[in-house]
């Protein structure tokens, strides 16, 4: 199954924050600003292989609108399956 021994301790940590911009600035101003970050990370060139540079959430969303529209790919394999056939 897994090579690694699960039942020792490992050196693993998560830290969660958030935080609500409308205490630091005015709501309007920090979609304001996000909006033209985003906008200028969109216009970074993109690393060879890529056609375009994203930020973090949108292949999800991205990926997520396609599945709406088009289904969710399976495998013949899987879809027999689910068929029962």
């Amino acid at each position: 199954m897994y090579a690694e021994d699960l039942s020792r301790k490992r050196k693993l940590a998560q830290f969660f924050m958030a935080l609500n911009p409308s205490f630091f600035t005015e709501t309007d101003a920090f979609l304001d600003t996000m909006d033209r970050m985003i906008d200028e990370i969109h216009a970074a060139p993109p690393a060879r292989g890529f056609d375009r540079v994203l930020v973090p959430g949108e292949l999800e969303n991205l990926t997520k609108e396609r599945r709406l529209r088009e289904g969710i790919p399976l495998p013949e394999a899987i879809v027999r399956y689910l068929r029962g056939h």
